[in-house]
Parts: C-alpha cells; structure tokens; sequence
C-alpha cells in the first residue's frame, strides 16, 4: 500500500537535497517536523479501523503534505530569483 506514495517521498528527498545546497536548512526541518506530525496524528486516528494500513497511509498523506509544501517554497524561490534578473 505504501509503495503507491514513493514517487511523493523521492520528490519531497529532491527537495531537501535543493533547499540544503542552497543553505536553506529550516525548509526541510520543518517539513520534517510537519511530517511526523500528520504521520502520528493520522495514524493514531485510523488505526483502529485500518489496523497496519492506517500507517501506511498516514506515512503517503505526510509525503505529499510535506512534498506539496516543499514544491511551493521552490516555486516561490524560483519566482524571487527570476525577479531580481
């Protein structure tokens, strides 16, 4: 069940990947952060109707929080960026 949200994970590990070499540090701290929130949260609320899928799909919601998130402070960087030229 999980396998279906990689691709959400490998871009979200991109982003982190971007947003350290660009000396943007607090960025993927707080997608992290932001993650394991929902992934606990989410978990907690449907395990007992899930059992082990409720992890599985608490774990992609926070990917694609966390990628969606991630993707929106690149595009906004990228906006700046292409201003000041």
């Amino acid at each position: 069940m999980i396998s279906c949200f990689y691709l959400f994970c490998f871009l979200g590990a991109s982003f982190v990947g971007y947003f350290r070499g660009t000396g943007r540090i607090n960025l993927p701290v707080l997608g992290t952060t932001i993650h394991i929130s929902i992934r606990v949260v989410l978990s907690y609320l449907l395990i007992g109707r899930l059992r082990l899928g409720a992890i599985a799909i608490a774990t992609g919601i926070g990917w694609i929080a966390v990628a969606s998130l991630h993707t929106l402070f690149f595009l906004h960087f990228r906006r700046r960026q292409n201003f000041r030229e």
